[in-house]
């Protein structure tokens, strides 16, 4: 991967950010260098897919590219951050509540660390989303203001190539297909949705119909 400034400018700025807002101890700091490596790994593997130009060094042969003045991929790799501290039980307690908090902070996006994102997903002026605890595929989309959230202790579950356009939201014991577009303000509450559509409306009274292209589509 490539990257704008060098590896360890990236981490000094992670430092600083985190410091602006919160105590950082030296066991913390320590245990975020740990993990960091891997960090950059998972975005590499999701920015090699990314067909977003902004993710490819396009004078590396489009080598996937991270930037962390490109708010996208921080908002990528600071979720990442925090939910790999969380997955591996490092940094105690409070070192990944000031990474969520700090995307949260600067990002304006709530993704919690224990929330499970698959290795590819995209987003895109991703201001006001908030994603929930369901069962994400590959190809996941998404953009501002989107909701994904549970009903009465159901989450959804949402198929590969799902793409949720502005202001959408997926609720509950909701089953989306694969390659399925969420229209504009579209709510979905425990509602069945089959693959390759389009889907637009507010349960119960969805309009879903066939898409004529059955390409994916990314933000």
């Amino acid at each position: 991967m490539i990257f704008e400034i060098p590896k360890e400018d990236i981490f000094q700025m992670l430092l600083k950010q985190i410091r602006t807002y919160f105590p950082i101890s030296d066991a913390e700091e320590y245990e975020l260098r740990h993990i960091y490596p891997q960090v950059l790994g998972k975005c590499e593997v999701n920015f090699s897919r990314n067909p977003n130009r902004y993710f490819h060094s396009f004078e590396h042969n489009g080598e996937a590219y991270f930037n962390p003045f490109h708010s996208g991929q921080w908002t990528i790799f600071l979720y990442y951050l925090s939910h790999l501290l969380y997955m591996s039980h490092r940094g105690g307690e409070k070192l990944k509540d000031k990474v969520f908090y700090l995307n949260k902070i600067m990002n304006g996006i709530d993704i919690f660390y224990d929330v499970v994102l698959p290795d590819f997903f995209t987003l895109n002026h991703q201001v006001g989303t908030v994603l929930g605890r369901a069962s994400y595929s590959d190809g996941f989309s998404f953009i501002q203001n989107c909701t994904v959230g549970e009903n009465f202790g159901k989450w959804p579950t949402i198929g590969q190539n799902v793409c949720m356009c502005a202001g959408s939201s997926i609720i509950g014991n909701s089953i989306i297909g694969d390659n399925v577009m969420v229209g504009a303000n579209t709510i979905i509450k425990d509602e069945v949705v089959p693959s390759n559509v389009i889907v637009f409306g507010e349960s119960p009274n969805l309009i879903i119909k066939k898409k004529k292209n059955l390409e994916p589509f990314y933000w």
